[in-house]
């Protein structure tokens, strides 16, 4: 994967630190991944122009998920869930999300 003007080059120390796998291996593993622009925007440049694909997020200290039953609309509906926390959060307002509702996509 060739590197691009919009991504910055990671050092390969911030690479380790995520526990990046590198963005081929990972496609070649799970050929079923669905990437989505927020997915392929998790993706680090080495500066070889090499991708790397993150398995770790240190600072919080979780795992990134790469699950196969996040489907698109799922990690939407997470992101969106995030988003109203952070804003409650600034507002100084406490809310307790079920994050288990995610999983009920209607049909």
């Amino acid at each position: 994967m060739a590197l691009t003007d919009d991504q910055p080059v990671t050092s390969m120390d911030e690479i380790r630190r995520r526990q990046g796998m590198p963005f081929d291996e990972f496609c070649a593993k799970h050929p079923w991944w669905e990437w989505t622009e927020s997915r392929l925007a998790r993706r680090m440049i080495d500066a070889q122009g090499r991708a790397w694909v993150p398995m770790w997020e240190p600072d919080p200290g979780v795992g990134i998920c790469y699950d196969p039953e996040i489907t698109p609309e799922a990690e939407a509906n997470l992101s969106e869930v995030l988003r109203r926390l952070d804003e409650d959060l600034a507002a100084g307002r406490a809310r307790l999300y079920d994050l288990d509702e995610l999983d009920d996509v209607e049909d």
